[in-house]
């Protein structure tokens, strides 16, 4: 790109960056929403709901004849969710400024239901219609990878894994774009919050996080969005592993930092992961080769029942520490380090730093006798 073109670019997207934050109104106050959803029976009752400073707030109201209203206030434009209260799964979610909210639509399909708001949420409908499209296809291609797994296509396999990947990748650019030229919109924090993965390379988040302005920074998703490329970062080789305590099989509180001084595997599972249980033996044998030479292994479990749980220790002779808390997905410690899914693992070195991720059998033994030779 020759140099007075680049300049141009700049120049167009500053102008473009500068009349966003002036024609947009993203603000917070009193807002009113008015709603009229075809089969919703007089005295049904429905709730918003939205969260803010880690605390949900709920209000409540009752329908007459397919209609009802909500006025309160919201402290800067945020994601809210309607309900039928005794159909907690139907759930509608938008964006609010302050200002009016008009909702139409059918009770059945609520989360279909159209809503026209502010500028945020005219932002989030943008939003999703990039990841609508990209879902529609993908599914499109998913059926026809498993066409042609079913009558044994290989090329045709092939053609679909590629074809799936390119829409991945060309979905992911038009987010990061979209993220580009939102940096006034909250739905720009929460794109950086909920599209991207875990896995998800920090410097990558890092660089879309700083594209947002100062004032989006300081609100609930510009907030999440900064604890989430925390997260990556202290998830990403080169980097300490967070500090963690929890209970074990008999239940004593087990604190990751116990284990400093030798190399450790801390290692993510459950008794009901099929792929977990059958790397186990893996991890047995690597834990056997190396347990006297300065290894050790510290287990956490997903499980919510202790009885399973132990059984699957007894069963694959996990003789290493394991802790859990019981809560399955919602473990304390799988969810501060972004686990979502399993088997799972991170091997640190003797100060606590993280050195790989997600080894796996004849990997692990390579990397250990690497390391302890």
């Amino acid at each position: 790109m020759q140099k007075s073109h680049f300049f141009l670019f700049i120049l167009l997207l500053h102008f473009s960056v500068q009349a966003q934050k002036k024609n947009h109104e993203y603000k917070g106050g009193s807002f009113t929403i008015d709603a009229n959803l075809k089969g919703l029976t007089k005295g049904t009752k429905l709730t918003l709901s939205h969260k803010y400073d880690n605390k949900t707030f709920t209000d409540t109201t009752v329908a007459a004849d397919g209609k009802f209203t909500f006025k309160n206030t919201t402290p800067e434009p945020n994601m809210y969710w309607i309900q039928l209260a005794d159909q907690p799964k139907n759930m509608l979610l938008f964006f609010i400024d302050k200002g009016s909210v008009h909702i139409t639509g059918k009770v059945d399909s609520l989360a279909e239901a159209t809503v026209k708001g502010g500028a945020t949420q005219n932002d989030y409908m943008a939003y999703l219609s990039i990841i609508k499209k990209a879902d529609v296809q993908k599914k499109e291609i998913v059926e026809a990878y498993n066409k042609a797994q079913a009558v044994g296509n290989g090329r045709s396999m092939d053609e679909n894994q590629k074809l799936y990947e390119k829409v991945d990748k060309e979905e992911t650019g038009q987010v990061e774009n979209f993220i580009k030229t939102h940096a006034y919109s909250a739905v720009s924090g929460y794109a950086i919050f909920a599209y991207f993965p875990p896995e998800t390379a920090y410097t990558k988040l890092d660089s879309l996080y700083s594209l947002l302005s100062s004032e989006i920074k300081e609100t609930k998703y510009g907030k999440v969005a900064a604890e989430k490329i925390a997260r990556a970062k202290s998830t990403s080789v080169g980097f300490e592993a967070m500090a963690f305590t929890q209970n074990d099989v008999n239940d004593k509180p087990v604190a990751l930092s116990a284990f400093k001084g030798k190399y450790v595997l801390v290692d993510f599972w459950a008794s009901w992961c099929g792929p977990c249980r059958a790397e186990n033996p893996n991890v047995v044998k690597a834990y056997n080769s190396f347990k006297d030479k300065g290894f050790d292994i510290l287990g956490v479990s997903l499980d919510s029942k202790k009885e399973n749980w132990l059984k699957a220790i007894e069963k694959d002779q996990l003789a290493w520490t394991q802790v859990s808390d019981l809560k399955g997905w919602s473990n304390e410690v799988a969810v501060l380090y972004g686990i979502r899914s399993i088997p799972s693992n991170l091997l640190l070195d003797k100060d606590g730093k993280i050195i790989a991720k997600n080894l796996r059998g004849e990997d692990l033994e390579a990397k250990l006798a690497e390391l302890l030779k």
